[in-house]
């Protein structure tokens, strides 16, 4: 039987470690590579989802075709009510999509308050959206927005504690043509926006070609 020397053990040794150390380094290597990625992009993520003043169209209508679309209990910290229609309905914080429009709930009996942007009550302008339709459902809860009027009152409610806004325009926009930076304000003012799908169903491209927006004001 061969047996090693010192020296030779000590060369065996010395190329294990070498080996073991050189798959370290890698796989530490791959480590570092892969989180600086990861990072790169939550910052970018970071950047995109913290910036209502981009251009955002909120796509309302990406539901409608989807069978995911429930109506289970909501439970919220928030409220919306518009006396004049009868509306009275929770309101769920909601992000952006992969496309990087503004979301909205899957659940058909609430409402959406963009996260990224000032609560209602806060400096800027809130922005909350809703379904006007929804397919094998019927209307959404936004179906009867284009039912008020200037000067009708919207009362926000935050864990029981009520904002009341007053409608101050209403107006109706081609998707193409949304203000983004106007209904995302963040600069001034304080302000509640309602956003919802409108004009004629599109069958071809299966969803609505124009946004009403209601703008309203807080009430000093």
């Amino acid at each position: 039987m061969y047996v090693l020397s010192g020296t030779s053990r000590y060369k065996v040794l010395r190329r294990k470690q070498f080996k073991k150390s050189i798959i370290i380094s890698s796989v530490l290597l791959i480590v570092m590579v892969f989180g600086a990625l990861i990072a790169v992009n939550l910052i970018r993520g970071q950047v995109i989802l913290a910036s209502p003043t981009q251009t955002i169209h909120p796509v309302l209508n990406a539901l409608h075709i989807s069978s995911s679309v429930t109506s289970p209990p909501v439970s919220s910290q928030y409220k919306l009510i518009v006396p004049k229609i009868n509306l009275n309905i929770p309101v769920i914080p909601v992000g952006l999509t992969k496309s990087g429009a503004m979301d909205v709930p899957y659940q058909t009996n609430a409402a959406g308050l963009y996260k990224y942007g000032p609560l209602p009550g806060q400096k800027g302008s809130a922005v909350i959206d809703g379904h006007n339709e929804i397919k094998q459902v019927g209307e959404g809860v936004f179906g009867s927005l284009n039912k008020i009027s200037v000067g009708d009152k919207i009362i926000f409610q935050n864990k029981g504690v009520s904002l009341q806004f007053s409608v101050k325009s209403m107006v109706q926009y081609p998707v193409s043509q949304l203000p983004s930076n106007k209904v995302f304000n963040i600069k001034d003012g304080y302000h509640l926006n309602l956003i919802t799908c409108a004009g004629k169903w599109n069958r071809s491209t299966q969803s609505y070609p124009d946004r009403l927006v209601i703008y309203n004001d807080l009430d000093k």
